[in-house]
């Protein structure tokens, strides 16, 4: 258990931190009984976490629901649960707050737990730039720590990846392409987050082709955009969205000069597909791309794990967050230029 070192907020905070979490639904609570989730992700939830981290003290539920209100209470043993925070036992001594609600309103929570040191929160950070920029303000004027669940900053496969791995599998990258669904704002921010991580920050983005309605999204007034980004190191991405009515999929496909990195099943499957002698022409190579290629992580990973480890290293020691408030922007100022290119007819948005 962590021993706090530094003072952020008016005093240390004390360990293990009382926590809350507020919107109890699918990524706070209800998927862990997805099995073939934890295949890939062993703890995979917010619940799953909180239940088991020797860092956190899970005091509190806040959810409007009474479904998951009787939830948090009989499965994980949580009990004061509320609709509100005005409503909880302890509401002043809460220093952590999992924010696992939609975009609106999170401003508000923040703001009615006077004691609170850190937040981990979904993404986006707010229904539009504007928005996500006033409460990442708000948080620092406080002096709140804001870690956003984008684990794949978190998960030691993406971090082999950055630390050259990318490059031993198969050289310089040539060609990239991603498919995203759920919307732009939903799944589509994972993916420019990935792309950001694995190929350097985005100096331009252009919007694609036809933007189709693929039926409700899980954010109010998201959609669905091709789009194109283009990364400082010179190698564009091409991004499509695909109808999750039909399937999944969150991936990336990476053709390099002496190999090919397939990134699949939301992004849980790491193929590479190593070079060959050409079936067609004498003297040339091929990408052996009909062989099933070879896993190259095949373990699980602790990534949402390492989100709360992190956090309680920072609040603790004053190290850098792996997922901050500030990167989240980033990924927001970037999808607000594809929407703008989007509304100018795909015309191109450089970003400054």
């Amino acid at each position: 258990m962590l021993t706090a070192m530094t003072n952020l907020s008016g005093k240390p905070p004390s360990f293990p931190l009382k926590t809350v979490i507020i919107g109890f639904g699918k990524i706070a609570a209800s998927m862990a009984d997805c099995n073939k989730a934890t295949r890939f992700y062993p703890s995979f939830t917010h619940a799953q976490i909180l239940e088991e981290h020797p860092d956190f003290d899970w005091v509190s539920v806040i959810d409007v629901d009474k479904t998951a209100q009787e939830m948090a209470r009989a499965r994980w043993g949580v009990e004061d649960v509320a609709s509100a925070v005005e409503q909880l036992n302890n509401a002043d001594d809460i220093e952590v707050a999992v924010l696992a609600t939609p975009p609106t309103h999170r401003l508000e929570f923040v703001k009615s737990l006077p004691n609170l040191k850190a937040v981990v929160t979904e993404k986006p950070l707010g229904v539009s730039l504007a928005d996500a920029t006033t409460f990442l303000e708000y948080c620092d004027n406080r002096k709140i720590l804001v870690q956003v669940n984008y684990p794949r900053r978190a998960d030691e496969r993406f971090s082999d990846l950055v630390a050259g791995g990318l490059e031993k599998q198969i050289g310089k990258p040539q060609a990239i392409f991603g498919i995203y669904g759920n919307g732009l704002r939903n799944n589509g921010t994972h993916m420019i987050d990935v792309c950001r991580l694995l190929f350097g920050e985005i100096m331009g983005v252009q919007a694609l082709g036809q933007h189709e309605d693929h039926g409700d999204f899980p954010i109010l007034g998201d959609k669905a955009i091709d789009f194109l980004l283009i990364p400082r190191s010179g190698v564009d991405i091409t991004v499509r969205a695909v109808d999750f009515r039909h399937y999944r999929e969150n991936g990336l496909d990476i053709w390099g000069t002496k190999g090919r990195l397939s990134i699949l099943q939301e992004m849980t499957d790491f193929r590479h597909f190593s070079l060959a002698e050409c079936r067609i022409l004498d003297g040339e190579k091929e990408i052996s791309s009909d062989q099933e290629g070879q896993q190259i992580y095949d373990e699980s990973s602790r990534a949402y794990h390492n989100i709360y480890d992190n956090l309680a290293q920072s609040l603790a020691t004053g190290c850098h967050l792996s997922s901050p408030g500030n990167n989240a922007k980033i990924n927001e100022q970037i999808i607000e230029a594809i929407s703008l290119s989007a509304k100018n007819d795909g015309q191109q948005i450089m970003l400054h």
